[in-house]
């Protein structure tokens, strides 16, 4: 029973811990984000900014928890991954609404028929 006890105040523990970790990680996106320059590249650059946070919190939330508590980890980074990618699209969305962002238009595709008359 001792042990159980012990086993609940680790997990409150290390619940705090990757909840604080999720702000703190949510905080350097953000950072990341204003960094971004508005170019007909702006999504594959968010997207990349997005991936890059979401291994960063990865490996702190693998480091925050122990054996007992490494079951929290994966909902955890879950959560952190849609919350960044929801971030990312409600970005890219204002971006376009406000005009400022445009993607490349789409390269044409060229077709040719070649036939031999006999």
């Amino acid at each position: 029973q001792r042990l159980t006890e012990l086993e609940v105040r680790l997990h409150a523990l290390a619940q705090t811990q990757l909840e604080l970790q999720h702000q703190s990680s949510l905080a350097e996106f953000k950072g990341a984000l204003s960094k971004l320059l508005i170019s007909p590249n702006l999504a594959a650059d968010m997207q990349g900014a997005a991936q890059k946070c979401i291994r960063n919190f990865s490996r702190a939330a693998r480091q925050l928890t122990c054996s007992s508590t490494a079951d929290l980890v994966g909902p955890a980074q879950q959560e952190y991954a849609k919350t960044v990618l929801e971030q990312t699209k409600t970005r890219l969305l204002a971006a376009r609404a406000s005009g400022k962002f445009k993607p490349l238009p789409r390269k044409g595709v060229t077709v040719g028929l070649h036939w031999l008359l006999p």
